[in-house]
């Protein structure tokens, strides 16, 4: 998996932890500062536009200690596009965006995909981590 993330001012370790044996799949996270505050933003792909399941994107600053200085829940939203190609040669991308006040240098950008069914997450399991430095 490839895996594309960055930052513009500072050294950040973004991970990437997915659900196994799922279609949709979080590709890419990048971290950004803006005036006010720091955004993550990332991209879910699947090999077909259909069926993007309920959960969210469970994204966590993590010292490198390994302590949680800040957690949140990112929605995600399917873009639907490909003027003029046929539905069926489509494939799913969703978008996801969480803003924080502030990321330590060197600290790590958690994004994990969780999935809701009847109440219950599914969470991803740490088998499945991806590490990209930037």
């Amino acid at each position: 998996m490839i895996i594309l993330g960055g930052c513009s001012s500072t050294s950040v370790q973004t991970e990437i932890i997915n659900v196994p044996d799922q279609k949709w799949r979080i590709t890419s996270v990048s971290v950004s500062e803006n005036k006010d505050n720091w955004r993550v933003t990332g991209r879910l792909n699947s090999p077909n536009i259909f069926g993007l399941p309920d959960g969210h994107i469970l994204v966590s600053i993590l010292l490198e200690d390994g302590v949680i200085l800040d957690q949140k829940k990112a929605d995600y939203r399917k873009i639907l596009g490909g003027a003029g190609r046929h539905r069926r040669h489509q494939f799913g991308v969703a978008l996801f965006a969480i803003d924080f006040k502030s990321i330590p240098e060197h600290a790590n950008v958690v994004a994990e995909f969780q999935i809701t069914k009847s109440n219950v997450v599914i969470k991803a399991a740490e088998s499945n981590v991806v590490t990209h430095s930037s």
